[in-house]
């Protein structure tokens, strides 16, 4: 139920989340999200990320939600991870193709310079096959990121 609710950017959830991980990661994190199935839209977890560096303006929010009061307004400048095209959800079209997912993930050239040798905290609501969260990943570290750390907040079966 409650990633129901982070999907549907519930404050509830959104909270829930960002306490409990607050006190899980360090307060110099590199935060990034997988990208929605849609160009240009934010995501709960994008607001998780957006409440734990507000709890810790130490920690680095590379996702494309800079300002609660814009929270659909996607700023492309500011996120890590950029998707180029939409892909269809796969909770309700199943799973995509490895290749129509790298195809439609990429690298924002601009922030390389913030990941280069870091570590980074990759996260996602659901894990349904892993490929996003896997490519997204794999497009980190091609991009120069020391360790990405992967992290679910669910799993479909």
């Amino acid at each position: 139920t409650r990633i129901l609710e982070v999907k549907d950017k519930k404050n509830n959830a959104i909270m829930y989340y960002s306490d409990i991980l607050n006190n899980l990661i360090s307060k110099k994190a590199i935060l990034c999200s997988v990208p929605r199935s849609q160009m240009g839209k934010t995501s709960g977890v994008d607001e998780i990320i957006y409440q734990l560096f507000q709890k810790h303006k130490s920690r680095e929010n590379l996702t494309g939600l800079q300002n609660k009061k814009n929270q659909e307004n996607y700023n492309i400048d500011k996120t890590l991870l950029i998707r180029t095209k939409n892909c269809l959800p796969q909770h309700i079209y199943g799973r995509r193709t490895a290749e129509e997912e790298k195809s439609s993930v990429d690298i924002n050239e601009k922030l390389i310079k913030k990941i280069n040798k870091k570590n980074v905290l990759l996260l996602d609501d659901v894990v349904t096959s892993g490929m996003s969260i896997s490519i997204s990943r794999e497009k980190i570290l091609n991009a120069g990121a020391n360790r990405v750390i992967c992290l679910g907040l669910s799993k479909t079966r």
